[in-house]
């Protein structure tokens, strides 16, 4: 799943979305290859819950050339 993130975000698996997903807002991302696995559904780490101040960065987020 490294390979996969993007500079700044937080992406997690869809077993962790599960658990998390009353307490934090998530952006699916949708499936990748993970190596020596086959094609996982992630999301992206937007906000925690009823708190817009603790805002993290916009999974759409882009890294810099």
């Amino acid at each position: 799943m490294e390979s996969h993130g993007l500079a700044g975000c937080i992406q997690v698996t869809a077993r962790t979305y599960e658990l998390l997903k009353h307490r934090y807002r998530f952006e699916r991302r949708g499936p990748i290859h993970v190596k020596g696995k086959e094609e996982m559904v992630t999301y992206f780490l937007v906000a925690k819950r009823n708190d817009s101040a603790d805002r993290l960065p916009s999974a759409g987020y882009t890294a810099p050339a």
